[in-house]
């Protein structure tokens, strides 16, 4: 029989990480549904802290498949590393679409800033 390779320590960091932020996730996900609980029986205060409890659901199951994936690249599972690899993948693109949609943000704000009767309302010559 082959022995297994021994876990390299950067999997360890990516597994220690994915654990830590699971169970943040997964105590912050809980306070919100809690915080949302707590507002359901009262109407107006029930609608308002809805989306909160939407939001505490979601940040609850990121939590919990956080902590699958933690455990799957500690103890080095196929399917964890292209878990971890797709999240990568789409952490990186959300990081350009977010500074994508920054920097359009940005041109158009200078754009319109200095159109003249935007400067002349400023008194900017």
């Amino acid at each position: 029989m082959e022995e297994k390779t021994p876990r390299p320590f950067g999997v360890t960091i990516l597994a220690v990480l994915n654990l830590i932020g699971g169970i943040l996730a997964v105590i912050g996900g809980l306070g919100l549904l809690l915080l949302g609980a707590i507002g359901a029986p009262i109407p107006m205060l029930g609608l308002i802290l809805f989306p909160i409890a939407i939001i505490g659901l979601a940040g609850l199951v990121v939590g919990i498949l956080q902590l699958i994936v933690a455990y799957g690249l500690w103890t080095g599972r196929t399917w964890a590393w292209w878990f971890a690899f797709l999240l990568a993948i789409l952490n990186i693109i959300s990081i350009i679409w977010r500074n994508l949609i920054g920097l359009i943000i940005g041109v158009v704000i200078i754009y319109y800033l200095t159109r003249p009767y935007v400067k002349e309302f400023f008194n900017v010559q």
